[in-house]
């Protein structure tokens, strides 16, 4: 490491304590104090490469006299990769060594620092930081569907800016629980949500690292990089500018809000099952439920209205993205034990809507 003169301070205290008794006269009492602090950067912290790293010694000069300063740089991993040593004569000149950093690749980074009196370490601290080049910020974090209701599932996109050659490893947490952690490249700046089953306001926050951690580790501190945002979980719902609606004009409605929930008035008779890996996501500023291959959803109650045992007149609204329709593919269908196919509704020729 190369030197710089850096900031240096040492406090120097005094306790004294006056005890009085009954009868008894005031008597003074002197307390040691031999507590010791090394003050650094944060743990986290993020360090460019223009950055040196501040330093403060504080102890009591009156019953603490340190004989050296050890200080070591080591890759996450342990292996030293730059030492420096401060001795006595500079501890008493208030003088320490300098931190400014050898050039380094982006990543996580240890100092630890031993101070001594004679051979005992009297103090000692580790701290793990980053070293960057570049700049890392959050936009904002947006959530899908706009109205979360209690028990559905909710997806959570951060908007991020940072060097286009590295990957941020990004930690989403409810409170003290993680719930999410992944790379951007793995998709980790995305994550899906199950919302409780009980209303209220929820805080989730998302902490951003320009590395992950070693394998089979968590950080131990929280991001300099960090956004939260507070989630309305509500049962009180109405339908979007681009949904169908009202709800109490169909016989059968399903918004698929992160749920297979019928909005209908008559959706409480119904219950949905899944066919196949329906997946829940937002592709683009497309939220909803992608169908691949055989995926689906079926319903064992009539999904249609019906008058005197037969069908009554209905139409069918739908609003859908087909990304690779294939010819023949079924969209809806609708059957009936004792006489089969009632309805269908398919991709014919030229993959186009048919009934």
């Amino acid at each position: 490491m190369k030197k710089r003169t850096i900031l240096s301070s040492f406090a120097i205290s005094l306790l004294v304590m006056w005890i009085l008794s009954c009868g008894q006269p005031g008597v003074m009492m002197e307390e040691e104090q031999t507590q010791v602090e090394i003050d650094t950067v944060r743990e986290g912290s993020f360090v460019s490469p223009s950055d040196t790293i501040p330093l403060a010694i504080l102890y009591d000069a009156e019953y603490v006299f340190p004989d050296k300063l050890e200080i070591f740089l080591r890759s996450a991993e342990g292996e030293v990769l730059a030492s420096e040593t401060v001795d006595a004569v500079e501890l008493a000149e208030q003088t320490l060594p300098p931190l400014s950093l050898p050039e380094l690749e982006t990543g996580l980074y240890v100092l630890d620092f031993l101070l001594y009196e004679g051979e005992e370490v009297i103090r000692e601290k580790q701290i793990e930081f980053f070293y960057v080049s570049g700049s890392y910020s959050i936009q904002g974090i947006s959530s899908y569907p706009p109205v979360i209701t209690p028990g559905s599932a909710a997806v959570f996109q951060a908007r991020l800016e940072f060097p286009g050659e590295s990957d941020p490893y990004l930690v989403w947490k409810m409170g003290e629980k993680t719930i999410a952690a992944g790379y951007v490249s793995e998709g980790g700046d995305s994550i899906q949500w199950e919302a409780p089953d009980v209303e209220g306001v929820y805080s989730i926050r998302m902490d951003v690292f320009p590395v992950g951690p070693l394998t089979g580790r968590e950080f131990r501190f929280a991001s300099e990089r960090s956004m939260s945002t507070e989630v309305f979980v509500t049962s009180v719902s109405s339908e979007g500018k681009y949904e169908l609606g009202p709800s109490g004009s169909y016989y059968t409605l399903f918004h698929f809000r992160g749920n297979t929930a019928d909005d209908s008035d008559n959706g409480a008779l119904r219950r949905v099952n899944t066919v196949g890996t329906p997946e829940l996501a937002l592709r683009g500023s497309l939220f909803g439920y992608y169908l691949e291959g055989t995926s689906g959803f079926t319903v064992s109650e009539n999904l249609l209205p019906e008058s005197a045992g037969r069908l009554a007149p209905f139409s069918v609204e739908s609003r859908m993205l087909m990304d690779s329709p294939e010819q023949g593919g079924d969209i809806f269908t609708v059957s009936s034990a004792s006489t089969g196919s009632l309805f269908r509704m398919y991709l014919g020729e030229d993959s186009r809507l048919s009934l």
